[in-house]
């Protein structure tokens, strides 16, 4: 339904879907796809709440996104650093995997940098 662009159908199927067992891989494949499909119809609150279960699974993206919600939509630099700097914590971990932490690390500290200088220009 999605790639069919019968959005509503699809988040139907997400949600029942969801609702039941499903292995953790298509789990997470299935809240990722939600959210962004959300995030693309603009139902951005349904986004966040999709995005706050997913980084409850430690789900980088999920990070990632609520740090630019809460950067670019309602400018809350705090919360965008919060949010940042979690998904940091979790690319360091150990058990993370490395090839993964090469792509994520950079560019979460180039985010994380850009943050705090945000913060400390309208401080100033």
């Amino acid at each position: 339904f999605e790639d069919l662009g019968e959005f509503n159908a699809a988040a139907v199927c997400f949600e029942r879907g969801l609702n039941n067992e499903l292995p953790e891989k298509v789990r997470k494949q299935a809240f990722y796809r939600w959210s962004i499909m959300e995030k693309r119809r603009e139902n951005i609150e349904t986004s966040i709440e999709l995005w706050h279960v997913a980084a409850d699974l430690n789900e980088i993206y999920a990070h990632e996104e609520l740090a630019k919600v809460f950067e670019h939509r309602t400018k809350e630099y705090t919360e965008a650093i919060h949010w940042t700097e979690l998904a940091l914590e979790i690319v360091s971990s150990p058990e993370f995997p490395v090839w993964d932490r090469e792509i994520w690390k950079p560019k979460l500290e180039h985010r994380l940098k850009r943050l705090q200088r945000k913060i400390s220009s309208s401080k100033s």
